[in-house]
């Protein structure tokens, strides 16, 4: 099921830098709550505007606003983003999300 963006949230028409950057993506939720710094890591700087959790694979579907999306006009489908993190030496992380043209499984990699 895709989601149109005008049916997920309606900005005025003042100028933002967030204004119609919307991305849907899934974060399995296996191992909560050892995998809690992963799951913040994932969604810093989103704007969650849906969550829907599906208890029977326990994975929790996301649309959100964030500056590393594409715009999208108005009527199109929200894209699919594949979330990784990269773990660095010292501790650090790092979030890239990839736009993908097929809906990949539901899976934080890591």
């Amino acid at each position: 099921m895709g989601f149109i963006a005008d049916e997920v949230l309606a900005l005025d028409d003042r100028p933002h830098d967030l204004d119609r950057r919307f991305g849907r993506f899934s974060l399995s939720m296996h191992g909560f709550p050892d995998r809690l710094p992963d799951l913040i890591a994932a969604l810093d700087g989103c704007v969650v505007v849906r969550a829907e959790h599906m208890f029977a694979t326990n994975v929790t579907d996301y649309v959100a606003l964030h500056l590393d999306f594409e715009p999208i006009s108005v009527g199109m489908e929200i894209p699919v983003y594949l979330v990784s993190l990269t773990r660095h030496e010292g501790g650090s992380t790092t979030r890239t999300f990839q736009k993908v043209e097929q809906p990949p499984p539901p899976v934080l990699r890591i």
